[in-house]
């Protein structure tokens, strides 16, 4: 009978804990988010992004050093290049792009070697005073450039 009795309470205490476990704060303060490298959280290639950013499950290529240099162990061919450009928020603006080079090199049997460069444009951006006068243009700029190195340990380890 006890063990009803408790199985009965569990509910009923977790919703009375559960105003408890609001996680939002609020406050009329806005938090602006900052984040070191916005570059590095973008996919690169098409095929990565089409899969919703899940480029380190893919097959080896030019692209896996972005992903997982792991891949590189596992690559098919001697070198391989990997050129791709993607407008970026085309339906807003039309001066916004990320733009990657990628390729490798076999070292071996079991080894590669991979460079990436990335460039990322996010167009021109006007500034205005509190006025709401023009006060100046800027055109900032992102670059990313990457060497990696992976090697096939065992058959499916890199």
């Amino acid at each position: 009978m006890s063990f009803f009795r408790t199985l009965g309470l569990a509910p009923v205490l977790l919703l009375l804990a559960a105003p408890a476990a609001l996680a939002q704060v609020a406050t009329p303060e806005l938090h602006t988010i900052t984040t070191a490298v916005p570059i590095l959280t973008l996919s690169p290639d098409a095929r990565g992004a089409a899969l919703g950013d899940a480029g380190v499950a893919t097959s080896p290529d030019a692209n896996g050093a972005f992903y997982n240099p792991g891949k590189l162990g596992f690559v098919d061919y001697k070198y391989a290049l990997s050129p791709s450009y993607s407008p970026w928020l085309r339906q807003i603006t039309d001066d916004m792009s990320l733009s990657y080079l990628s390729g490798y090199g076999k070292i071996g049997e079991r080894g590669a070697i991979a460079a990436s460069l990335m460039y990322f444009s996010l167009g021109q951006i006007d500034y205005r005073d509190g006025s709401n006068l023009p006060n100046g243009s800027f055109n900032p700029k992102e670059y990313a450039f990457t060497v990696s190195y992976g090697q096939k340990l065992g058959e499916n380890f890199g």
